[in-house]
């Protein structure tokens, strides 16, 4: 039995009613009943869901690992994509947390149903990325095998570069082998061939360059935690660039690759770009402002006392909050405005053309809506939350800041919001 799980048996008087409520959203979200065929196919799934819960609850920690990992090879064989299937496991976790709040030693149930979902979101996200490797080394040796058909030496030696670049990354992930970034392991072979693009592609082609080698470093940085959860993601997001610059030959717009690279990096639970590409469209909006005078604000959203919110009502309520703001973020900015989650609990937006006063108005209604809403934790009680925020606006034409820059300047206001009693907002 694992060690990790010592109040999760508690849990078996209500499986049967959570497999029930998860089988009735199941059918009523047309998304997810898109990937079955049939309504039978569906309890047949959700049974089989429900029986390897039912075993894992004696389960070792080993045999859990490898239980879990089967089910996500097992679901990506079904062609369910690993996001609808965390929507699934949410229903579950949900349904389990509600009925936990209950019954004796709930505290501790909780704790052990979010860590038991985590682990379970994890190994089967593990399980997809074993299979996506596993089709990716398919089209590797499909690559090598058609390769003496391309006439083109140049051509030939840069799909041979790239594949062979590629295939290292699978070998690495799949044996445990370090990867380490450096000279001769950099994705970079289109800086000999440059000369071959114009100016704007050859921009563009770099810019694909750094964020390869981002995503790879990144990955090898969660890989050697464990966390396939940041993992399966990064991957994703690798390959699809990856596999961009092989159609990068000479025909593809530079408009429809950067449309596809723009959602190639959404946190799932608050539906707002991730981190990793903050940094890049600042840079882009910095270039507007320098050429085109271009004037845009950019703002950071904290949290307060997040952790106490995560200690006296769990992780999952937290998860909750985060969702809810990026949600009211992206109601209330325009179509032509960046939401991020930079963080745990830490939000960014780039409002473009929005002066002071706009992005003040803008600060405000996200706040007042986070404010007012009432986050419920059980029947008897219930929490609000609210949040400090700093921005700057660029619009003085003379002043020219650099990225690192301006993430100072609106870090400090941030921190004026923070230290003159939360709940504040500060500018300049």
């Amino acid at each position: 039995m694992s060690q990790m799980f010592k109040y999760l048996h508690k849990l078996s008087p209500d499986i049967d009613q959570a497999f029930e409520s998860f089988y009735d959203k199941l059918l009523k979200d047309v998304h997810l009943t898109n990937f079955f065929d049939s309504q039978e196919q569906i309890a047949m799934l959700v049974q089989k869901q429900k029986m390897f819960f039912i075993n894992s609850l004696t389960m070792s920690d080993t045999e859990l690992d490898t239980t879990y990992i089967r089910l996500g090879e097992y679901h990506y064989d079904l062609t369910i994509p690993y996001v609808d299937y965390i929507k699934g496991m949410e229903i579950l976790e949900e349904h389990f947390l509600m009925y936990s709040q209950n019954i004796d030693n709930s505290r501790e149930l909780m704790e052990d149903i979010f860590e038991y979902f985590k682990l379970i979101k994890s190994k089967t996200a593990r399980g997809y990325l074993n299979k996506m490797m596993l089709e990716d080394e398919e089209d590797i040796e499909l690559f090598f095998t058609n390769l003496e058909d391309e006439e083109n030496d140049l051509t030939r030696e840069i799909i041979f570069e790239r594949v062979t670049w590629l295939k290292s990354i699978i070998n690495a992930l799949k044996q445990d082998i370090p990867f380490d970034l450096d000279e001769n392991k950099e994705f970079k072979f289109w800086s000999d061939n440059l000369h071959f693009v114009d100016h704007k592609k050859k921009e563009f082609i770099e810019n694909l360059e750094k964020r390869i080698n981002i995503n790879t470093k990144n990955l090898f940085y969660f890989y050697k935690k464990n966390n396939f959860l940041e993992i399966l993601p990064l991957y994703s997001s690798l390959l699809s660039i990856y596999k961009l610059t092989l159609l990068l030959s000479g025909s593809a717009l530079i408009s429809t690759a950067d449309h596809l690279i723009k959602n190639l990096k959404m946190d799932t639970l608050t539906n707002l770009y991730r981190k990793d590409a903050f940094e890049q469209f600042l840079e882009k909006e910095l270039e507007l402002f320098k050429r085109h005078h271009v004037l845009f604000s950019v703002v950071y959203l904290d949290i307060d006392n997040f952790k106490e919110i995560n200690d006296s009502f769990g992780h999952w309520s937290g998860d909750k909050v985060l969702e809810k703001i990026g949600e009211k973020i992206n109601q209330n900015i325009r179509a032509s405005d960046i939401g991020f989650r930079i963080g745990g609990d830490e939000f960014a937006i780039i409002l473009k053309g929005s002066n002071q006063e706009q992005t003040l108005k803008i600060c405000q209604e996200i706040k007042s809506e986070v404010n007012k809403f009432e986050f419920v934790y059980n029947e008897k009680q219930s929490f609000f939350a609210d949040m400090s925020i700093g921005f700057i606006t660029c619009e003085n034409i003379a002043e020219v800041p650099t990225t690192q820059e301006i993430i100072k300047r609106v870090n400090k206001e941030l921190y004026s919001a923070k230290k003159s009693g939360k709940g504040k907002i500060s500018f300049s």
